[in-house]
């Protein structure tokens, strides 16, 4: 009897915890090898999207800012996060309207540091602004109305590690981990560092952890590298997640976290190229200076699902890559983007450089910042762009003193 209770104990203590870390199975929903990945060539992005809408954000008085570090969508309003020039966060309607400004900077309750990220709850009409303060202080969550942009509370997260990216599904809260170097002493090859984590709002506490480093990232965990996004939603309540260096693309729902995607290259980054960075490299040095000498795959990012395909784009050395793959077919493709939707037939330009932002459940934003706005000008005054556009005029007004970034929703074929 006896032995079994202890039998019954240890298996009991071996579920816990694999549900208490997160684990789950390594199969993959799909699995690609870009190497085989067929060439295209140019394609009008019209294959993939219907339509095309323009959406200068409206400037007024002081709630100028040049560049969109983060954008969020919720009901009828586009939150725009700025972490240029003060930390701001913007809220505008569809058309780019201006509504209100958040902006709390200070060391006072309510006020923060240093935003990196938010989410946003339709529900009670909140946000929360993730403040990653400089210093050896913890990370904390800031909620506001965003209504009435009057602050609510403050919960701190009870962790060393820093989360620089949210997303939110339901009632659960999931933040990406980076172990920063100075407050933990972990370095790129830290044993026992996870990825992903499931965070209680309540209390700022994390519930789960899900992803090993060593398993699904080469061992790097460290904020030396990081991207703007970690995030990528594909409706309200999914969202895909990856980091840099990791290989296969990670599915949250409802149902938790499951691998999605395994993206296999002979080309794609290593754990002895991670290594040799170690050996020849403070911790806390650059690591994409590093990756630029190096002709290997290393980013996964501009990720999107639609209509049976998933698109993204890989950054090689120097290079970024655009890749689709048909879930149907069971085939990747390569190809070059022309914008055909934006410019006028045979006008089309790769010049212009526009950020992914984010996307929603029926399309993709991007931004043309306020460097871009000298090359966007010169097309409309040589007559290169859609003509079709509604609001084409206002683009021969805007300026680096006066305006603010340009938004690009391209709506999503049915």
């Amino acid at each position: 009897m006896k032995k079994n209770t202890l039998l019954l104990f240890f298996l009991f203590h071996i579920l816990n915890t694999s549900l208490t870390v997160g684990q789950n199975s390594p199969k993959t929903v799909y699995d690609i090898n870009i190497d085989n990945a067929k060439d295209l060539g140019d394609i009008p992005l019209s294959n993939f999207f219907k339509s095309l809408k323009i959406i200068p954000l409206e400037r007024v008085r002081r709630n100028s800012f040049l560049f969109v570090s983060k954008l969020y969508t919720c009901r009828d309003k586009i939150f725009v996060l700025s972490k240029f020039m003060g930390d701001n966060l913007f809220v505008f309607d569809q058309d780019g309207k201006y509504i209100r400004t958040i902006s709390r900077k200070g060391n006072w309750p309510g006020e923060y540091a240093k935003l990196d990220d938010i989410v946003v709850d339709s529900l009670s009409n909140s946000v929360w602004l993730l403040d990653n303060p400089l210093d050896d202080s913890k990370s904390e969550l800031h909620e506001y109305n965003y209504i009435t942009g009057k602050y609510i509370k403050t919960i701190p997260l009870n962790e060393e590690t820093e989360p620089l990216h949210l997303f939110k599904i339901g009632n659960e809260l999931y933040g990406d981990i980076y172990y920063n170097y100075y407050k933990t002493g972990k370095s790129l090859s830290g044993k026992g560092c996870y990825l992903l984590r499931k965070i209680e709002m309540d209390t700022g506490n994390t519930t789960e952890y899900y992803l090993l480093a060593s398993e699904y990232n080469k061992g790097r965990a460290n904020k030396v590298l990081t991207d703007n996004h970690a995030f990528f939603p594909t409706s309200s309540e999914h969202c895909l997640f990856v980091q840099s260096c990791m290989d296969t693309i990670m599915s949250i729902s409802s149902k938790g976290v499951q691998p999605y995607l395994a993206i296999k290259s002979n080309n794609f980054i290593n754990t002895q190229t991670i290594q040799d960075y170690l050996d020849e490299n403070r911790p806390e040095d650059p690591f994409y200076s590093y990756m630029l000498t190096k002709n290997l795959i290393y980013r996964i990012a501009n990720l999107m699902e639609n209509n049976g395909k998933i698109f993204f784009s890989y950054l090689q050395g120097y290079t970024t890559t655009n890749i689709y793959y048909d879930t149907q077919e069971n085939q990747a493709y390569k190809y070059t983007g022309l914008n055909d939707l934006l410019f006028k037939e045979g006008q089309e330009s790769s010049y212009l450089i526009t950020s992914y932002l984010t996307t929603d459940s029926k399309g993709v934003y991007y931004v043309i910042n306020v460097d871009g706005f000298s090359m966007i000008k010169r097309y409309v005054e040589e007559g290169r762009l859609n003509p079709n556009f509604e609001n084409i005029e206002e683009l021969k007004n805007i300026s680096e003193e006066s305006s603010n970034p340009i938004l690009l929703y391209y709506e999503f074929k049915d």
